[in-house]
C-alpha cells in the first residue's frame, strides 16, 4: 500500500531516502558528516514547507512495515521548498541547494529497503507519482547519474525520456521526463 508519510515515520523514511541520496545528503543538509546529515534531514522531515517534509513523502508499506520511501514535489514550488534548506546552508556557511527540477512534478529520491529490492516497489511508487502529476496536468521528472545504467533502463522502461544533461557537485546527470 502507498500512503503519505507521517511524522512518526521519520527514522525509517530518512534512512531509506539517505540510501538513494548517497553523497547528496551532505549537500542537502549542509552537514559535515553522515550522522549529522541524518539528524538535520530528520528535523526537516518533521517540519512543513520544505522539500523533505513529511508533506512531500510517500511510503510503500506491507504488513505495517515501510519498505520504501519517495520524495516528490511540484518543481514550480522548488524555490519556496528549498528556502529553509538554503537558510540552513547559509547559517552553516555551505553552498546553497542546487535546483534540480523544472516546473514538473519532480522525484527527488526513491529509497527501497535492500531486502525488498527487485520486487517492483520502486516501479509502483513511480507510477503513483506519475498519476499524481497527471491529475495536475504536469509532467514527471527526475535525474539519474549518467553511469547508473540499471536505474536509467528502469526509467526508460517506464516511459521517461532524456531531456538534457545537468551537473551537480561535479557529477553529470541525465534529466529525464515522462508525460
Amino acid at each position: 500500500m502507498i500512503r503519505k508519510a507521517r511524522k512518526e515515520d521519520v527514522k525509517i523514511v530518512i534512512s531509506l531516502l539517505a540510501l538513494a541520496m548517497n553523497e547528496f545528503i551532505l549537500n542537502l543538509s549542509a552537514a559535515d558528516n553522515e550522522s549529522e546529515a541524518l539528524e538535520l534531514l530528520s528535523d526537516f522531515f518533521l517540519k512543513k514547507n520544505n522539500r523533505l517534509s513529511y508533506e512531500n513523502i510517500f511510503v510503500y508499506e506491507e504488513e505495517n512495515q515501510i519498505l520504501a520511501a519517495l520524495c516528490l514535489y511540484d518543481g514550480a514550488k522548488a524555490d519556496f521548498l528549498d528556502k529553509a534548506l538554503n537558510e540552513n546552508a547559509k547559517k552553516r556557511k555551505k553552498a546553497a541547494i542546487l535546483k534540480e527540477c523544472e516546473n514538473d512534478y519532480y522525484i527527488d529520491s526513491i529509497g527501497v529497503c535492500p531486502s525488498a529490492r527487485g520486487k517492483g516497489i520502486a516501479t509502483k511508487l513511480i507510477l503513483y507519482a506519475y498519476n499524481l502529476a497527471k491529475k495536475d496536468n504536469k509532467k514527471l521528472s527526475l535525474i539519474v547519474e549518467e553511469n547508473n545504467h540499471k536505474a536509467k533502463k528502469l526509467y526508460e522502461n517506464l516511459g521517461f525520456v532524456f531531456n538534457k544533461y545537468k551537473e551537480f557537485h561535479g557529477h553529470k546527470y541525465l534529466y529525464m521526463v515522462k508525460g
